[in-house]
């Protein structure tokens, strides 16, 4: 019998798309290396202190649902 797609598990889903686990690991890479830029880019200019913001901290942010 044939399942919903959301009731796979990632493992099923990349298992059967190994073109597609591919491709988010190609992005997952190249977004590790920018967060590696950016905080080398933010230690550079002002320490090695990284002050916690969190979404509540920032006044005005968006909130929405997740998507499900």
């Amino acid at each position: 019998m044939a399942r919903n797609f959301k009731d796979l598990s990632e493992q099923e889903i990349l298992a059967d798309y190994p073109a597609t686990a591919k491709i988010f690991e190609e992005m997952e890479a190249e977004e590790d290396e920018h967060r590696g830029k950016l905080i080398g880019e933010y230690r550079r200019r002002f320490g090695e202190h990284i002050p916690l913001i969190r979404r509540e901290d920032v006044k005005g942010f968006v909130h929405r649902k997740p998507v499900v």
